[in-house]
Protein backbone atom coordinates (compact mmCIF):
# COMPACT_ATOMS: atom_id res chain seq x y z
CA UNK A 1 0.00 0.00 0.00
CA UNK A 2 1.50 3.37 -1.00
CA UNK A 3 0.19 6.74 0.04
CA UNK A 4 1.58 10.25 0.10
CA UNK A 5 1.70 12.66 3.00
CA UNK A 6 3.19 16.06 3.69
CA UNK A 7 4.62 16.45 7.16
CA UNK A 8 5.98 19.89 8.02
CA UNK A 9 8.51 20.52 10.77
CA UNK A 10 10.47 23.40 9.23
CA UNK A 11 11.22 24.72 5.77
CA UNK A 12 13.98 23.37 3.59
CA UNK A 13 17.27 25.17 3.94
CA UNK A 14 17.60 27.74 1.20
CA UNK A 15 20.44 27.88 -1.25
CA UNK A 16 21.65 24.32 -0.73
CA UNK A 17 21.64 21.52 -3.29
CA UNK A 18 19.02 18.92 -2.53
CA UNK A 19 19.37 15.17 -2.63
CA UNK A 20 16.84 12.35 -2.70
CA UNK A 21 17.00 9.51 -0.18
CA UNK A 22 14.81 6.52 0.55
CA UNK A 23 15.14 4.94 3.98
CA UNK A 24 14.04 1.36 4.68
CA UNK A 25 12.95 0.37 8.18
CA UNK A 26 13.89 -3.15 9.25
CA UNK A 27 12.54 -3.52 12.79
CA UNK A 28 9.22 -1.65 12.73
CA UNK A 29 6.88 -4.63 12.84
CA UNK A 30 3.75 -2.64 13.67
CA UNK A 31 2.28 0.14 11.53
CA UNK A 32 2.32 2.49 14.53
CA UNK A 33 6.02 1.83 15.06
CA UNK A 34 6.70 2.67 11.43
CA UNK A 35 4.67 5.88 11.67
CA UNK A 36 6.50 6.90 14.86
CA UNK A 37 9.89 6.28 13.26
CA UNK A 38 9.01 8.14 10.06
CA UNK A 39 7.63 11.09 12.04
CA UNK A 40 10.76 11.22 14.22
CA UNK A 41 13.00 11.38 11.14
CA UNK A 42 10.86 14.12 9.59
CA UNK A 43 10.61 16.21 12.76
CA UNK A 44 14.29 16.00 13.73
CA UNK A 45 15.56 16.73 10.22
CA UNK A 46 13.21 19.65 9.62
CA UNK A 47 12.41 18.28 6.17
CA UNK A 48 9.17 17.01 4.67
CA UNK A 49 8.41 13.50 3.54
CA UNK A 50 7.98 12.96 -0.18
CA UNK A 51 6.21 9.67 0.46
CA UNK A 52 5.71 7.05 3.12
CA UNK A 53 5.08 3.45 2.10
CA UNK A 54 3.74 1.50 5.04
CA UNK A 55 3.72 -1.78 3.12
CA UNK A 56 7.40 -1.61 2.18
CA UNK A 57 8.34 0.26 5.37
CA UNK A 58 10.00 2.98 3.30
CA UNK A 59 10.32 6.72 3.82
CA UNK A 60 11.40 8.94 0.91
CA UNK A 61 12.79 12.40 1.62
CA UNK A 62 14.45 15.21 -0.29
CA UNK A 63 16.69 17.94 1.07
CA UNK A 64 20.19 19.21 1.86
CA UNK A 65 22.78 16.60 2.82
CA UNK A 66 23.10 17.79 6.42
CA UNK A 67 19.39 17.48 7.10
CA UNK A 68 19.28 14.08 5.46
CA UNK A 69 22.18 13.08 7.71
CA UNK A 70 20.00 13.93 10.71
CA UNK A 71 17.16 11.74 9.38
CA UNK A 72 19.59 8.89 8.74
CA UNK A 73 21.05 9.18 12.23
CA UNK A 74 17.64 9.22 13.92
CA UNK A 75 16.50 6.16 11.99
CA UNK A 76 19.72 4.29 12.83
CA UNK A 77 19.27 5.13 16.52
CA UNK A 78 15.62 4.11 16.73
CA UNK A 79 15.20 1.28 14.23
CA UNK A 80 16.37 -1.45 16.61
CA UNK A 81 14.72 -4.58 18.00
CA UNK A 82 12.87 -3.96 21.25
CA UNK A 83 14.99 -4.64 24.32
CA UNK A 84 14.30 -4.57 28.07
CA UNK A 85 17.58 -2.67 28.42
CA UNK A 86 17.48 0.49 26.28
CA UNK A 87 20.67 1.66 24.58
CA UNK A 88 22.64 4.59 25.94
CA UNK A 89 21.26 8.03 25.18
CA UNK A 90 22.99 9.32 22.05
CA UNK A 91 23.82 12.82 20.77
CA UNK A 92 24.35 14.23 17.27
CA UNK A 93 25.76 17.73 16.70
CA UNK A 94 24.68 19.35 13.44
CA UNK A 95 26.98 21.33 11.16
CA UNK A 96 24.66 24.33 10.99
CA UNK A 97 24.39 27.92 12.16
CA UNK A 98 20.85 27.31 13.46
CA UNK A 99 20.57 27.46 17.27
CA UNK A 100 18.79 24.09 17.37
CA UNK A 101 21.96 22.23 16.43
CA UNK A 102 21.86 19.24 18.78
CA UNK A 103 19.79 16.05 18.45
CA UNK A 104 19.48 13.60 21.30
CA UNK A 105 17.54 10.41 21.88
CA UNK A 106 16.41 9.92 25.48
CA UNK A 107 15.10 6.71 27.02
CA UNK A 108 13.18 7.80 30.15
CA UNK A 109 13.49 5.19 32.88
CA UNK A 110 10.81 3.80 35.20
CA UNK A 111 8.02 4.26 32.64
CA UNK A 112 5.87 1.17 32.23
CA UNK A 113 2.83 2.34 30.26
CA UNK A 114 2.00 4.29 27.12
CA UNK A 115 -0.08 6.68 29.21
CA UNK A 116 2.85 7.48 31.51
CA UNK A 117 5.11 8.02 28.53
CA UNK A 118 2.58 10.37 26.92
CA UNK A 119 2.30 12.36 30.17
CA UNK A 120 6.07 12.72 30.46
CA UNK A 121 6.33 13.96 26.86
CA UNK A 122 3.48 16.43 27.40
CA UNK A 123 5.10 17.66 30.62
CA UNK A 124 8.35 18.33 28.77
CA UNK A 125 6.48 20.14 25.99
CA UNK A 126 4.62 22.23 28.57
CA UNK A 127 7.82 23.35 30.27
CA UNK A 128 10.26 23.74 27.38
CA UNK A 129 10.28 25.96 24.32
CA UNK A 130 11.05 23.03 22.05
CA UNK A 131 10.19 23.04 18.33
CA UNK A 132 11.40 19.57 17.40
CA UNK A 133 10.03 16.76 19.59
CA UNK A 134 9.04 13.24 18.51
CA UNK A 135 8.36 9.99 20.31
CA UNK A 136 8.75 6.28 19.60
CA UNK A 137 6.14 4.98 22.00
CA UNK A 138 6.73 1.23 21.89
CA UNK A 139 10.45 1.71 22.67
CA UNK A 140 9.86 4.57 25.14
CA UNK A 141 12.27 6.74 23.15
CA UNK A 142 12.08 10.52 23.04
CA UNK A 143 13.78 12.45 20.22
CA UNK A 144 14.68 16.09 20.89
CA UNK A 145 16.34 18.57 18.59
CA UNK A 146 17.16 21.82 20.35
CA UNK A 147 19.97 24.10 21.43
CA UNK A 148 22.25 22.87 24.19
CA UNK A 149 20.14 24.55 26.85
CA UNK A 150 17.02 22.72 25.69
CA UNK A 151 18.83 19.37 25.73
CA UNK A 152 20.15 20.07 29.23
CA UNK A 153 16.63 20.96 30.42
CA UNK A 154 15.15 17.69 29.15
CA UNK A 155 17.96 15.70 30.79
CA UNK A 156 17.36 17.56 34.06
CA UNK A 157 13.59 16.97 33.94
CA UNK A 158 13.97 13.24 33.31
CA UNK A 159 16.44 12.93 36.19
CA UNK A 160 14.38 14.96 38.66
CA UNK A 161 11.12 13.18 37.93
CA UNK A 162 12.57 9.88 39.18
CA UNK A 163 13.59 11.31 42.56
CA UNK A 164 11.41 10.53 45.57
CA UNK A 165 11.68 14.14 46.69
CA UNK A 166 12.81 16.60 43.98
CA UNK A 167 14.73 19.44 45.63
CA UNK A 168 16.36 21.40 42.84
CA UNK A 169 15.20 24.33 40.72
CA UNK A 170 16.36 24.68 37.12
CA UNK A 171 17.12 28.23 36.01
CA UNK A 172 17.28 29.18 32.33
CA UNK A 173 20.50 31.16 31.96
CA UNK A 174 19.90 32.73 28.55
CA UNK A 175 17.74 35.55 27.21
CA UNK A 176 14.36 35.26 25.56
CA UNK A 177 10.80 36.59 25.98
CA UNK A 178 9.94 34.34 28.90
CA UNK A 179 13.29 34.93 30.59
CA UNK A 180 12.67 38.67 30.30
CA UNK A 181 9.31 38.15 32.01
CA UNK A 182 11.10 36.24 34.74
CA UNK A 183 9.50 32.89 33.78
CA UNK A 184 12.84 31.11 33.66
CA UNK A 185 12.51 28.89 36.74
CA UNK A 186 11.50 25.23 36.53
CA UNK A 187 10.62 22.92 39.41
CA UNK A 188 9.08 19.50 39.83
CA UNK A 189 6.90 18.98 42.89
CA UNK A 190 5.88 15.57 44.16
CA UNK A 191 2.59 15.21 46.06
CA UNK A 192 2.23 11.53 47.02
CA UNK A 193 -0.33 12.29 49.72
CA UNK A 194 -3.10 12.61 47.14
CA UNK A 195 -5.17 9.45 47.56
CA UNK A 196 -6.42 9.41 43.96
CA UNK A 197 -6.12 11.20 40.63
CA UNK A 198 -8.96 13.59 41.48
CA UNK A 199 -7.28 14.84 44.65
CA UNK A 200 -3.98 15.22 42.82
CA UNK A 201 -5.63 17.24 40.05
CA UNK A 202 -7.32 19.42 42.65
CA UNK A 203 -3.93 20.15 44.22
CA UNK A 204 -2.30 21.17 40.95
CA UNK A 205 -5.33 23.25 39.96
CA UNK A 206 -5.09 25.03 43.31
CA UNK A 207 -1.46 25.93 42.54
CA UNK A 208 -2.41 27.24 39.11
CA UNK A 209 -5.27 29.30 40.58
CA UNK A 210 -3.40 30.87 43.50
CA UNK A 211 -0.06 31.54 41.80
CA UNK A 212 -1.22 32.57 38.30
CA UNK A 213 1.32 30.16 36.83
CA UNK A 214 0.63 29.43 33.16
CA UNK A 215 2.84 26.39 32.69
CA UNK A 216 1.68 23.67 35.06
CA UNK A 217 1.29 20.02 34.08
CA UNK A 218 0.30 17.02 36.24
CA UNK A 219 2.08 13.69 35.79
CA UNK A 220 -0.76 11.83 37.43
CA UNK A 221 0.46 8.29 38.05
CA UNK A 222 3.71 9.48 39.67
CA UNK A 223 2.03 12.39 41.50
CA UNK A 224 4.53 14.84 40.04
CA UNK A 225 3.72 18.42 39.04
CA UNK A 226 5.79 20.04 36.27
CA UNK A 227 5.92 23.80 36.78
CA UNK A 228 7.65 26.71 35.05
CA UNK A 229 7.27 30.31 36.18
CA UNK A 230 8.95 33.11 38.06
CA UNK A 231 11.08 32.57 41.15
CA UNK A 232 8.21 33.86 43.30
CA UNK A 233 5.70 31.52 41.62
CA UNK A 234 7.99 28.58 42.42
CA UNK A 235 8.17 29.73 46.05
CA UNK A 236 4.41 30.25 46.25
CA UNK A 237 3.78 26.78 44.83
CA UNK A 238 6.10 25.26 47.41
CA UNK A 239 4.13 27.06 50.15
CA UNK A 240 0.76 25.87 48.78
CA UNK A 241 1.79 22.23 48.78
CA UNK A 242 3.30 22.52 52.26
CA UNK A 243 -0.06 23.69 53.62
CA UNK A 244 -1.93 20.64 52.31
CA UNK A 245 0.81 18.06 52.84
CA UNK A 246 -0.80 16.87 56.07
CA UNK A 247 -3.63 14.66 57.21
CA UNK A 248 -6.74 16.48 56.06
CA UNK A 249 -9.49 17.20 56.88
CA UNK A 250 -8.72 18.24 60.45
CA UNK A 251 -10.84 17.47 63.48
CA UNK A 252 -11.67 21.11 64.03
CA UNK A 253 -11.55 24.46 62.26
CA UNK A 254 -8.20 26.21 61.86
CA UNK A 255 -6.20 28.12 59.30
CA UNK A 256 -2.67 28.23 57.97
CA UNK A 257 -0.04 30.89 58.41
CA UNK A 258 0.00 33.63 55.77
CA UNK A 259 2.13 33.99 52.67
CA UNK A 260 2.56 37.58 51.53
CA UNK A 261 3.54 38.16 47.91
CA UNK A 262 5.87 40.89 46.68
CA UNK A 263 2.81 42.77 45.41
CA UNK A 264 1.24 42.67 48.87
CA UNK A 265 -1.36 39.95 48.31
CA UNK A 266 -1.96 37.51 51.15
CA UNK A 267 -2.52 33.77 50.75
CA UNK A 268 -4.14 31.69 53.48
CA UNK A 269 -5.72 28.25 53.84
CA UNK A 270 -8.89 27.79 55.84
CA UNK A 271 -9.38 24.26 57.19
CA UNK A 272 -12.92 23.25 58.08
CA UNK A 273 -13.93 20.39 60.33
CA UNK A 274 -13.95 16.86 58.96
CA UNK A 275 -17.47 16.56 60.35
CA UNK A 276 -18.75 19.32 58.05
CA UNK A 277 -21.04 17.85 55.36
CA UNK A 278 -19.86 18.45 51.81
CA UNK A 279 -22.94 20.48 50.91
CA UNK A 280 -22.41 22.73 53.94
CA UNK A 281 -18.77 23.26 52.95
CA UNK A 282 -19.78 24.18 49.41
CA UNK A 283 -22.38 26.64 50.64
CA UNK A 284 -19.92 28.15 53.15
CA UNK A 285 -17.09 28.67 50.69
CA UNK A 286 -19.48 30.17 48.13
CA UNK A 287 -20.78 32.62 50.72
CA UNK A 288 -17.24 33.62 51.76
CA UNK A 289 -16.12 34.07 48.17
CA UNK A 290 -19.11 36.26 47.30
CA UNK A 291 -18.87 38.36 50.46
CA UNK A 292 -15.16 39.05 50.11
CA UNK A 293 -15.07 39.24 46.30
CA UNK A 294 -11.79 37.35 46.30
CA UNK A 295 -11.10 36.24 42.73
CA UNK A 296 -8.34 33.73 43.46
CA UNK A 297 -10.27 31.22 45.53
CA UNK A 298 -10.04 27.45 45.34
CA UNK A 299 -12.20 25.02 47.34
CA UNK A 300 -10.31 21.77 47.96
CA UNK A 301 -13.61 20.13 48.73
CA UNK A 302 -12.55 16.54 49.43
CA UNK A 303 -10.44 17.67 52.40
CA UNK A 304 -12.69 20.60 53.44
CA UNK A 305 -10.04 23.22 52.74
CA UNK A 306 -10.54 26.67 51.23
CA UNK A 307 -7.51 28.37 49.67
CA UNK A 308 -7.64 32.12 49.07
CA UNK A 309 -5.40 34.91 47.80
CA UNK A 310 -6.47 38.51 48.13
CA UNK A 311 -5.74 41.76 49.88
CA UNK A 312 -4.98 41.74 53.59
CA UNK A 313 -8.44 43.23 54.25
CA UNK A 314 -10.17 40.58 52.15
CA UNK A 315 -8.35 37.72 53.89
CA UNK A 316 -9.16 39.21 57.31
CA UNK A 317 -12.84 39.38 56.32
CA UNK A 318 -12.70 35.78 55.08
CA UNK A 319 -11.15 34.69 58.39
CA UNK A 320 -13.97 36.32 60.35
CA UNK A 321 -16.61 34.63 58.20
CA UNK A 322 -14.87 31.22 58.35
CA UNK A 323 -14.75 31.41 62.15
CA UNK A 324 -18.52 31.75 62.48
Amino acid sequence: MRYFVILFAAGLACGQATQDRTFRFRNAAMDQDFQDLATAAVVASGLKAKSIDAGLRELSMSGPAEQLRVAEWVIAELDRPASPTPPASSILTLQTTEPDNTVRVFYPSKITSDQDFAEVVTGILTIGDLRYVARYTSHRALVIRANREGIDLVEWLLTEMNLDSPQQTYVFPKSGPEVQRGENYVRLFRFPRAKDAQQFNEAQTMIRTLTDTRRVYPYISKRVIFLRGTEEQIDMSRWVLAQIDKELPLAQKSNSSDYTTKAGDVMRMFYFSAAMPLQTFQETQTAIRKATEVRRTYPYASVRTLAMRGTAAQIAQAAALAAQ
